[in-house]
C-alpha cells in the first residue's frame, strides 16, 4: 500500500488538539523534510533468504532488492527462497521489500559484507479484513491481539484526495514485540529518523500495520486534517520497563525507516496515539545508535559446523530482541543498537538450542567490534559433510550455479564456486535423507536429485553431471537489473495485427497488475519454417517487463544491437530458444539475454 505524503498541522491545530487530548498523543510537527542516511559505497554481495508463512514457505513471492545500484526483483520457489548473487548494493545494508497478493508487504534491512552471503527469514501476515466501515459514521474497531483503532466520520479519502462515499474494508495486524518470532517478523530494523533528522537506535513496544481500502481493492488513507487513535497492547513481560510516554514512528517504505511522528502515552498497559496517515506504525524509545559487530566460530564434538543458518539475537534491556543470522563466515552485525546500555548476546542452532549467552556492554561508540568468539555447541548433531563437481553436458565446469539441499521441512542453497566446486555441511537434529541437486544458471540444465544417508559422514560426488533440461521455463536476464527463472505461469501466444506482429513469450503473475514479462519478434520471419535467428525489427517491441514497483520497455528502435532470437523449435504450442540484445538504460549499454522452452 503506497502511504501518502506526512500531514503537518497548523499552529492553531495542534493548540487545539493539546488542549483536547489528555492521554493521547499529537503528532509533531515539522516544516522540513525528512533526511535519510546517504547510501554509502557499492558494494559487492550475495543476499539469499527464505519467506514464510504461519503455514510455512510462501510460493512466487516477488522479493525486491531495493537497496541495490539498480533494482533487482525475482520471485520465490516452491519452498519459500530467494537468492540474489553477486549483487551491487549500496552500503552495507540491503534493504528487501517482498510482496505476495493477500499478505502485507514485508520489509527487511539487514547488515550484509562485502563479497559473503548473508541469508535472512522474513515471515508475511495474512491480510484479512478486519472489518468494514461506512465512512459516513466511522467506527472503533478491535483486533484478536487486544489493538485498536478508532476511525473518524467522513474521514477516509481515495487516492486522489476524493472522500468515498459508502463502506470500506480495515485490515490490521499486530506485530508483538516480544514474540520469538520477532527476527522474521520485524518491519525493516530497528532504525529511526528523529525530528531532529538525527539517526537513532530504537526500542519497540509494538508494531501495527493497518491498511484501508475500497471494495475494488484501491488503497484509501485519512484525508488530511483528519486523525484516527491505534492503541497498542504492551505485552506483560514488558509493561515494568514501558515508559509513561513513548515517540512514535511511521515506517518509510521508500526508504526503509521509521519517521518518528509525534508521541503516544501509557494508559492501562496501551500504548494510545493519534495518527493522520496508515502504513506501519510502531511505538519505540530511542537511543544514539551503535553497530555491535562480531564473528562465530563454532565447533560440535570435533566438527566444525556451517554458521550461516545459526539465528544470532541481541536481548535488549526493554525486553524485547533483535536478530538476524549469521553470514557464510560467522559474520554478523546488529546495526543502530543503544549507546550505553547491556545487552544478552544469543546464539541458536538449528535445533532451536541456545548454544551461546554472553551478557556484553554497555558500549558508547558509535561501533564496536567483539572480535572472534569460539562456541562448542551443546546439541549433538548429524552432520553431512557434501562435496563434490559439477560438469555440464561439454564435461566442462559449471561456473554459474548453485545446489538446492531439501532436508526434513528445510530448504537451503549453496552457490558453487567459480571452478564448478561445491563444498558444504548439512546439520540435521535428528537422522533424516538429504537430498540435492545441482542447475546451472547458464543453461538452465540440473541434475538428477542425489539421495545422502541419514547418517554422521563424509560426501565426496566427484563429478555431478548437469544436463538435464528443465521442461518448462523463461530464463530472462537485465544485467545489472533483473535475473529472473520462471518455471510456472507460462504462456506462448500469436497475435495479429497490421504489422503481423506476434507475441513470444509471456509470463504472467495472478496479482493485479503485474505482468511480469513479454517479448515479442516479427511473425512475418516466420512464413514457413522456423529460421536460426530473428532479428526484431524497428517496428516492433523488443520486449516490457513490468511488475508493482518498476516497468522497463525497449522498443526496437532503442535496442542499440537489435534483439535476436534464436529458435531451436517453434511451433504453434511451443517455442524453444535463446535471444540476446543490448538495450540503452538511462545513457547505459546493458545487456539483455536469456533462453525458454514453454510448452501450453
Amino acid at each position: 500500500m503506497k502511504k501518502q505524503n506526512l500531514i503537518y498541522l497548523s499552529l492553531v491545530l495542534l493548540l487545539a488538539f493539546l488542549i483536547s487530548s489528555c492521554a493521547k498523543e499529537v503528532i509533531t510537527t515539522t516544516e522540513t523534510e525528512t533526511q535519510f542516511p546517504p547510501a554509502g559505497e557499492v558494494i559487492t554481495t550475495t543476499v539469499q533468504g527464505v519467506i514464510l508463512d504461519d503455514d510455512g514457505p510462501v510460493q512466487n513471492a516477488e522479493v525486491r532488492l531495493e537497496s541495490g545500484a539498480l533494482l533487482v526483483s525475482s520471485l520465490t520457489d516452491e519452498y519459500g527462497n530467494f537468492l540474489f548473487k553477486d549483487v551491487s548494493n549500496l552500503g552495507n545494508s540491503a534493504y528487501l521489500r517482498v510482496v505476495k497478493d493477500g499478505k502485507f508487504d514485508a520489509f527487511r534491512r539487514l547488515a550484509v559484507f562485502k563479497d559473503r552471503y548473508s541469508y535472512t527469514q522474513i515471515k508475511m501476515v495474512e491480510k484479512t479484513t478486519l472489518s468494514e466501515v461506512n465512512n459516513s459514521e466511522g467506527a472503533t474497531l478491535n483486533h484478536a491481539s487486544g489493538a485498536k483503532i478508532s476511525l473518524p466520520a467522513n474521514g477516509v479519502v481515495d487516492e486522489n484526495g476524493q472522500l468515498i462515499s459508502g463502506n470500506y474494508k480495515i485490515a490490521m495486524t499486530w506485530i508483538d514485540p516480544s514474540g520469538e518470532d520477532l527476527a522474521q517478523r520485524m518491519v525493516g530494523d530497528l532504525s529511526g529518523i528523529d525530528t531532529e533528522g538525527n539517526l537513532q537506535a530504537l526500542g519497540s513496544f509494538g508494531m501495527l500495520q493497518v491498511e484501508l481500502n475500497a471494495d475494488n481493492g484501491q488503497a484509501l488513507n485519512l484525508k488530511e486534517g483528519s486523525f484516527a487513535n491505534l492503541e497498542f497492547p504492551v505485552p506483560a513481560s514488558m509493561v515494568n520497563n514501558a515508559p509513561a510516554t513513548i515517540p512514535l514512528w511511521s515506517f518509510d517504505e521508500e526508504n526503509g525507516y521509521w519517521v518518528e511522528e509525534g508521541q503516544a502515552n501509557l494508559v492501562d498497559n496501551y500504548y494510545i496515539g493519534e495518527v493522520g496517515h496508515f502504513s506501519t506504525w510502531n511505538v519505540d524509545t530511542k537511543d544514539d545508535p551503535v553497530d555491535i559487530s562480531g564473528q562465530f566460530v563454532i565447533d560440535n564434538y570435533g566438527r566444525p559446523l556451517p554458521p550461516s543458518y545459526f539465528e544470532v539475537a541481541l536481548c535488549l534491556p526493554n525486553g524485547t530482541s533483535v536478530g538476524g543470522w549469521l553470514c557464510d563466515d560467522g559474520s554478523f552485525t546488529f546495526l543502530n543498537t543503544p549507546q550505553g546500555e547491556t545487552f544478552t548476546l544469543k546464539l541458536i542452532d538449528y535445533c532451536g538450542e541456545t548454544v551461546y549467552s554472553e551478557v556484553i556492554g554497555p558500549f558508547n561508540e558509535e561501533t564496536f567490534d567483539l572480535g572472534v568468539i569460539e562456541v562448542m555447541s551443546s546439541t549433538v548433531l548429524s552432520v553431512q559433510a557434501i562435496s563434490g563437481n559439477a560438469i555440464n553436458c561439454d564435461l566442462a565446469e559449471v561456473t554459474d550455479g548453485f545446489v538446492q539441499v531439501q532436508y526434513q521441512d528445510l530448504f537451503q542453497i549453496h552457490p558453487l564456486n567459480d571452478d564448478g566446486s561445491f563444498d558444504f555441511l548439512v546439520t540435521t537434529c535428528e537422522d533424516f535423507e538429504v537430498l540435492f541437486q545441482v542447475i546451472d544458471n547458464a543453461t538452465i540444465y540440473g541434475s538428477d536429485w542425489v539421495s545422502v544417508s541419514n547418517i554422521d559422514g563424509v560426501y565426496d560426488f566427484n563429478d555431478v553431471i548437469v544436463c538435464t533440461e528443465l521442461e518448462n521455463y523463461i530464463h530472462f536476464v537485465i544485467e545489472g537489473h533483473v535475473n529472473l527463472l520462471k518455471t510456472e505461469n507460462l504462456a506462448f501466444q500469436e497475435f495479429w495485427n497490421e504489422t503481423d506482429t506476434a507475441v513470444v513469450l509471456s509470463h504472467f503473475m495472478e496479482v493485479p497488475s503485474f505482468e511480469l514479462l513479454r517479448i515479442t519478434w516479427d511473425k512475418s520471419a516466420l512464413v514457413g519454417s522456423p529460421t536460426p535467428g530473428i532479428t526484431v525489427d524497428a517496428s516492433n517491441t523488443a520486449f516490457i517487463i513490468n511488475n508493482s514497483n518498476f516497468a522497463l520497455s525497449a522498443p526496437a528502435e532503442n535496442v542499440e544491437t537489435l534483439l535476436e532470437i534464436a529458435f531451436e523449435s517453434f511451433d504453434e504450442n511451443k517455442a524453444k530458444g535463446s535471444f540476446n540484445g543490448v538495450i540503452n538504460i538511462q545513457g547505459i549499454d546493458v545487456p539483455i539475454y536469456g533462453s525458454f522452452n514453454v510448452n501450453n
